[in-house]
């Protein structure tokens, strides 16, 4: 590629890499940065320091000017490199939603769309925050790059005030006799269906990971699964499943050959629907449940059996263990109310609850 002039020395890519090496009076100085025209903006700024150094002069503050949609193809670039296919549509989402127009990044621009996106937005509260948070992720690294000055204000107040709309999530799950009727409902007119939810039951798999399982994934003499590891695409994860599991993926060897079932993820509305169907037929409340509250009602049948924290989070695969408390209870209400009348008012060294005579 040929090398980009400026008024001194010169910017180019170096032969066999895509990144961007600054040349000055004879010395090579590599950026790190991709080629990209946000980061040759950013390698020219660098150039024009370096002269500007070497000659003592000290120009007035000469600040870079990067639109919306550069500083975040950039940002999707760098920080989001190593994130999920989900992670980053997101991100995504998040920054189509609150700046869908093409302006030179600032403090106040961002405060517009951000007053611009509530004012507008249809959204449930929930969703609000969630865009707000990843949209937050992405002027934090505007900030880090000196773009804008400082983290803006009404940003940080409509997420505060949207977390506050939000109220705390009611962990919705099956209990045993519901997702048995869901199972045999679906024996007869769909076994493979009815293997897909008795798999989901016993592994507490992500139902987008379990519709891709290949059986190279699936470790027979070993009794375990192997997924991608979400955090670090280099690593995977392996998890221990049950006997009953392996006996459920026995059953489907013998059905499928190529995969481990025959629907994608492409097909994950098609087969919601059909859940949402069966629950409509079997005259089951609904209550915003669907695939992922399985995996919840894993979970939760794990830590109300008195598996600790830490190995609930190790077979559910969390980053981290703040996840697996957030979203699943150890014991619901009722529960605890039991626990305090058994280890504590039934208790041989319980003090007596005879009304106490004052002195």
């Amino acid at each position: 590629m040929a090398k980009r002039k400026t008024d001194v020395g010169s910017v180019f890519v170096r032969k066999g890499t895509n990144k961007l090496t600054i040349k000055y009076k004879g010395i090579q100085l590599s950026t790190g940065l991709n080629d990209t025209p946000t980061n040759k903006k950013i390698a020219n700024e660098l150039l024009r320091k370096l002269h500007y150094e070497q000659i003592d002069y000290e120009p007035q503050a000469r600040k870079v000017q990067v639109t919306m949609r550069e500083a975040f193809t950039l940002f999707i670039d760098e920080h989001c490199k190593h994130l999920t296919k989900n992670s980053i549509r997101l991100y995504v989402l998040s920054f189509k939603s609150i700046s869908p127009a093409e302006f030179i990044i600032t403090n106040d621009t961002i405060s517009s769309d951000v007053e611009r996106f509530m004012e507008q937005t249809k959204l449930t509260a929930s969703t609000v925050l969630t865009y707000l948070q990843h949209y937050s992720v992405f002027v934090n690294f505007c900030l880090r790059r000196g773009w804008i000055t400082e983290f803006p204000e009404k940003l940080r107040s409509e997420r505060r005030s949207s977390y506050k709309q939000v109220r705390r999530k009611v962990v919705e799950v099956f209990e045993q006799d519901e997702f048995e009727k869901l199972v045999e409902h679906f024996k007869d007119s769909d076994y493979e269906f009815a293997l897909l939810l008795m798999l989901l039951w016993h592994t507490g798999g992500r139902i987008t990971e379990t519709l891709t399982l290949t059986w190279e994934q699936v470790d027979f003499r070993r009794a375990r699964l192997r997924y991608s590891n979400k955090i670090n695409s280099n690593e995977d994860d392996y998890i221990p499943i049950s006997s009953v599991a392996m006996s459920i993926l026995q059953q489907l060897k013998e059905m499928n050959i190529d995969k481990v079932f025959r629907w994608s993820p492409t097909t994950y509305s098609r087969l919601s629907r059909r859940l949402k169907d069966a629950f409509v037929e079997l005259g089951i409340d609904r209550n915003d449940r669907g695939f992922h509250t399985i995996r919840r009602t894993f979970a939760t049948n794990l830590i109300e059996n008195d598996v600790s924290i830490a190995d609930v989070k190790d077979l559910m695969r969390h980053k981290d263990i703040k996840t697996t408390l957030q979203h699943y209870k150890a014991k619901k209400t009722h529960r605890l109310s039991a626990i305090l009348e058994q280890k504590i008012v039934s208790s041989p060294t319980a003090p007596s609850a005879k009304k106490v005579e004052k002195k």
